[in-house]
């Protein structure tokens, strides 16, 4: 599992899951770099980010519109929602670079019951390749996060892989 939206912590579980791959700098022109810069800050999602994370959560509880991002350039698909056994995976199709890796989904998971928060950003490329481009980045914003996480909560920012891709991830579950 891994973390939760920004700092944001849902009554019980929420699990989200985010692929990150570092690189020295963002791409000149690269439409998602403003929208996604805080996940390698530490998890500290920008403002549209943070709606968009919400928005993707509000409509599984109350039924709530999709809030799209503004983003030039950028196409965004329809919310798919999976349930396994209580941990749920949201996902949003995207089509877009960022630092000069292809993003193909941006989702959170979460476990409403136990605190499970995950925020997810997935990749066109392995691990290995998003590693390469962020590795550096996703060890520095782990610092940043171990900077704020007074009460050791455990929170993390890292690679990983799934079905083949890449996956950054920031786990703010409590």
């Amino acid at each position: 599992m891994i973390g939760s939206a920004g700092r944001f912590v849902v009554g019980s579980s929420v699990l989200c899951f985010v692929s990150l791959i570092s690189v020295p700098s963002a791409k000149a022109g690269e439409p998602l770099e403003g929208f996604l810069h805080g996940m390698l800050e530490g998890c500290e999602y920008t403002e549209s980010h943070w709606d968009f994370l919400r928005s993707i959560a509000n409509p599984h509880f109350e039924g709530s519109p999709l809030i799209y991002p503004d983003v030039a350039g950028v196409t965004f698909g329809e919310l798919k929602v999976e349930d396994d056994d209580g941990l749920i995976t949201l996902t949003v199709p995207v089509m877009s670079m960022w630092r000069g890796l292809l993003v193909t989904h941006i989702g959170l998971e979460a476990m409403w019951e136990t605190g499970v928060h995950v925020s997810t950003v997935t990749f066109g490329q392995s691990e290995d390749q998003a590693l390469a481009v962020l590795g550096a980045d996703v060890a520095r914003s782990n610092k940043l996060i171990q900077e704020w996480d007074d009460l050791d909560g455990g929170f993390s920012a890292g690679i990983t892989a799934h079905r083949g891709r890449g996956v950054l991830y920031c786990d703010l579950s409590t």
